[in-house]
């Protein structure tokens, strides 16, 4: 973990690397819930992605501005200048395409994107990387 809090480790590790091959797309986890955070990070590293760490907005958002990132998943309530939503807005502007997943324990926040995919908490990390797939490929 660097200084900043940012956990930039591109080495993913797999069971499967002919899987690994095809998923070579860059995620950004973005949890505050350092355990949550580490949980699915590992199991999408563990699925053959390139996973990029932040804890809070303002870390979230140098990573955006410095990696290719593919795929966006954030919590909603998060430490920091922007919330989730706020959060997929500012990383659209600057990269349209980017795929983004949402999570929060409470209801269905509004303010999301219509094309923005929510889960609700808790859940399990299997159901994280089948929807990482599923909006990847």
């Amino acid at each position: 973990m660097s200084q900043s809090g940012v956990h930039m480790a591109l080495n993913p590790r797999t069971r499967d690397a002919s899987a690994a091959e095809s998923r070579r797309s860059v995620v950004l986890v973005v949890e505050d819930e350092v355990l949550l955070r580490l949980a699915i990070s590992e199991t999408l590293r563990d699925a053959g992605y390139h996973v990029l760490e932040a804890g809070t907005s303002e870390e979230a958002m140098v990573l955006l501005a410095s990696y290719d990132v593919a795929l966006l998943f954030t919590d909603i309530q998060l430490d920091g200048a922007l919330n989730g939503a706020a959060l997929a807005r500012l990383a659209r502007r600057h990269r349209p395409d980017v795929v983004v997943i949402a999570t929060s324990g409470a209801e269905e926040p509004s303010g999301l994107d219509a094309d923005v995919t929510f889960i609700r908490k808790p859940y399990a990390p299997e159901q994280i990387v089948d929807l990482v797939n599923e909006r990847l490929n």
